[in-house]
């Protein structure tokens, strides 16, 4: 088993497992609808979004997405970072999840197809990584101090992989169906 980093506002049992997780998206249909097409495509190696234990490969990392959801959701809290044992975890570029809601807001489903062969297959070089898998146990305490350098540097990690995107999306090859009316 691997070191991975879980940030979350509730403190965790140290050197226990914290048993099964799973996400209930049944108040927002957005949310709802992404988990779905994610759990759809999934390959069979991978580990399900929807019972999964997330986590980062550094303490910045793990700090930065949780801040980020935090923003995101409107909720505050102090961001606790803990060490964590991961048994072979799915691992997925986690800047993608963004890019594949809005491509199911736009409703342009080849866009998003593209963009989740990419989460579950990844073939480029990115920086910002999620890791999920089924189970994790704790291993040490809560991280006391991240290094702020080392958050910033987070945060410009997961901005390239956002621009890595945005050229993704611009070189991709479009589908015949998308390019018959532009003649």
């Amino acid at each position: 088993m691997a070191i991975y980093y879980r940030a979350t506002t509730t403190p965790m049992p140290v050197g226990k497992n914290p048993g099964e997780k799973t996400y209930d998206f049944s108040n927002d249909a957005e949310r709802r609808r992404l988990e779905e097409f994610l759990e759809e495509r999934r390959p069979g190696k991978s580990h399900s979004r929807l019972s999964s234990w997330f986590a980062c490969d550094s303490p910045e990392h793990a700090a930065r997405y949780l801040d980020a959801q935090l923003k995101h959701e409107e909720k505050r809290g102090d961001v606790l970072v803990f060490e964590v044992e991961m048994p072979a975890p799915s691992k997925q570029p986690m800047a993608l999840i963004d890019a594949l809601l809005a491509a199911l807001r736009e409703g342009d489903i080849d866009k998003a197809e593209f963009l989740v062969e990419e989460y579950w297959t990844p073939k480029q070089s990115w920086k910002f990584w999620e890791y999920t898998s089924g189970g994790i146990s704790l291993v040490a305490a809560k991280i006391e101090s991240v290094d702020e350098m080392a958050v910033y540097i987070a945060h410009q990690d997961y901005a390239g992989d956002r621009a890595r995107i945005k050229r993704l999306l611009a070189e991709r090859p479009k589908s015949p169906e998308s390019t018959a009316g532009q003649k």
